[in-house]
């Protein structure tokens, strides 16, 4: 059973760095083009992120493991200081900011 636990442990994070490293690439990509494309280009877009619940797909995990994925997520994206929000799912906030990401997460098997 600890195994598997920190194989999730380790596939999370794997996963978590993954998505770090992916959204600056792409962020850096659309303010560009949103710079060449209108006015002086002098300020950048500042992006939000909302986070939607960790999908655990077929797996069995415990709603208690679930949840830290989850806030270990969040947490580890405002680190970042990449996004000018970070949002939970259902915060009723989110609706109202312009230029939002949303990222869904979703576990599909341990090795």
């Amino acid at each position: 059973m600890k195994t598997s636990k920190c194989n999730l442990w380790i596939a999370g994070g794997i996963a978590l760095v993954a998505i770090i490293l992916a959204l600056p690439g792409r962020l850096h990509g659309q303010t560009a083009a949103s710079k060449s494309s209108g006015g002086n280009g002098t300020s950048a877009t500042r992006w939000s992120v909302q986070v939607d619940q960790v999908d655990p797909g077929n797996l069995d995990l415990a709603s208690s493991f679930q949840i830290a994925i989850y806030e270990n997520l969040v947490v580890e994206l405002n680190k970042t200081k990449q996004f000018q929000q970070v949002f939970r799912d259902g915060d009723v906030q989110a609706s109202e900011v312009p230029n939002l990401l949303l990222l869904l997460a979703a576990k599909r098997g341990v090795r």
